[in-house]
């Protein structure tokens, strides 16, 4: 329990009933128990409140997060980004701004298609 033997239990046990006495027993050990009652309510009264004022600490941040999430506008960055692959595709298919063989050139386009036909899926 606290790392008291049997025998060292019993020796306080004695020197307790000696100092209170047998008379006095019942009512010291009554005052005792309800003194470890109150220190142990108050213990997880403090302990609730420590868990609520958490919670609310967490719930706080959650809010924080979502009101700085909702101005994210993700339609406008897909748009952002399929219009930057209809620009690199115009300037694949133009000869003189893109340098290498037609072969490779293709690939690229078709490669650039298929992203931009991924984005308008999402």
């Amino acid at each position: 329990m606290l790392g008291i033997d049997g025998s060292e239990f019993l020796v306080i046990l004695l020197i307790f009933v000696i100092v209170v006495g047998p008379k006095d027993l019942p009512k010291m050990l009554k005052v005792i128990a309800k003194a470890f009652t109150y220190v142990r309510s108050t213990a997880n009264e403090f302990r609730h409140h420590f868990d609520d004022a958490m919670k609310q600490a967490e719930l706080d941040d959650l809010k924080k997060i979502l009101s700085d999430t909702g101005d994210f506008n993700f339609r406008k960055d897909l748009e952002a980004a399929y219009d930057s692959i209809y620009d690199e595709k115009k300037g694949v298919s133009d000869n003189s701004d893109f340098n290498t063989t037609p072969h490779k050139k293709e690939k690229i386009y078709r490669f650039l298609n298929l992203i931009q036909v991924k984005l308008m899926k999402i």
